[in-house]
Parts: C-alpha cells; sequence; structure tokens
C-alpha cells in the first residue's frame, strides 16, 4: 500500500468541494488546496491501523459500532477498495460481519455497499470506509483515486490501513 500512497496530487483537485470541514481538511491536505469546506463542521475523520490479515475482521467491527452503537443504517454506508480484486477478500461470503453487501450504487435497504472507488466515482454516502487500498491497476493514477474516495463521504470518513499508509494520511501526504 505505501509505494501507491505516495505519487503526486494533481492541481485539478483545487475545485473539490466537501460536505464537511474535517473530511475536506484531509482531501485538501492531499490536494494541496487552500480552498475551505463549505459544509458543516462535521466529524474528524477515523483512522485505523490494520494488517491485511485482519483487515475483514477490523472493517466487521467498524460496520457493526456504526449501525449499533451510533445509528447509522447499513444502507448509509459506503465501503470503498481500490481495485475489484480486494472486494472478496473485504467481505467473505458477501458480507461485512452480520450485514449483507451489495453492489447496488442506488442502495438497498439493510445492505452495506461495497465497491471500487472507481464504480462510485461521482456518487456519495453519509459514511464511506475506505479499505483494501493496496495496490491498484497499473493504468490508475493512484494518488487521484485516493483523493476520489476520500471525497465521496457526506458526514464520516474512515480509513483502515497499515500504520505507513495511515500515518501519511493524518500528515497529509498520501
Amino acid at each position: 500500500m505505501a509505494g501507491w500512497l505516495a505519487a503526486a496530487r494533481p492541481a485539478s483537485w483545487r475545485a473539490c468541494r466537501s460536505a464537511t470541514a474535517p473530511i475536506h481538511a484531509v482531501s485538501r491536505a492531499l490536494a494541496d488546496d487552500e480552498t475551505e469546506a463549505i459544509g458543516p463542521e462535521g466529524r474528524a475523520p477515523e483512522f485505523i491501523v490494520v494488517g491485511e490479515a485482519g483487515e475483514a475482521a477490523r472493517l466487521a467491527e467498524v460496520v457493526t459500532r456504526l449501525v449499533r452503537d451510533e445509528g447509522v443504517r447499513p444502507e448509509q454506508i459506503a465501503v470503498l477498495t481500490a481495485a475489484r480484486r480486494w472486494l472478496g477478500a473485504l467481505a467473505p461470503l458477501r458480507r461485512i460481519g452480520e450485514y449483507p453487501v451489495t453492489d447496488d450504487t442506488a442502495g438497498v435497504p439493510g445492505h452495506v455497499l461495497l465497491e471500487t472507488i472507481h464504480r462510485f466515482k461521482g456518487l456519495e454516502r453519509p459514511v464511506v470506509v475506505l479499505a483494501g487500498l493496496r495496490q491498484p491497476a497499473v493504468h490508475v493514477d493512484p494518488a487521484k483515486l485516493l483523493y476520489v474516495g476520500v471525497s465521496r463521504a457526506q458526514a464520516h470518513l474512515v480509513v483502515l490501513g497499515d500504520a505507513g499508509a495511515v500515518g501519511r494520511m493524518r500528515r497529509g501526504t498520501a
């Protein structure tokens, strides 16, 4: 994961709009952007350090906490990954914990959306969880892909990754 997150950030990212100030701060740092958020203050993004081997279990814990403890409906959550090949590892048996997953971007009641960042481009959800951020396809600009993922969250962003990647995102150096 470390290598592809270190890619350069294009100047075209300056025109982004995020719905909350904390999420915008992460995307602004990734894009070296000087614009300000126009949405409400919102909640600080969560950065969770996890190894590849425990990622699916930790993802299930996060989704369960969001639904049970924080009152988020499953269909309000999008779990996004860098490449299609990581989807199965994140949702064995097409479930994240006890919640079924869907790839229907329109949303299915009671289901968590599990999709690639690329396919979710232009869409939003109240909660976005970025996971499975391993090397994307060769023809994909990894920094732009990560920026798109970060900017899909309307109210809350959760990033699961290894220590190096999470540290770089916190510092805004992706």
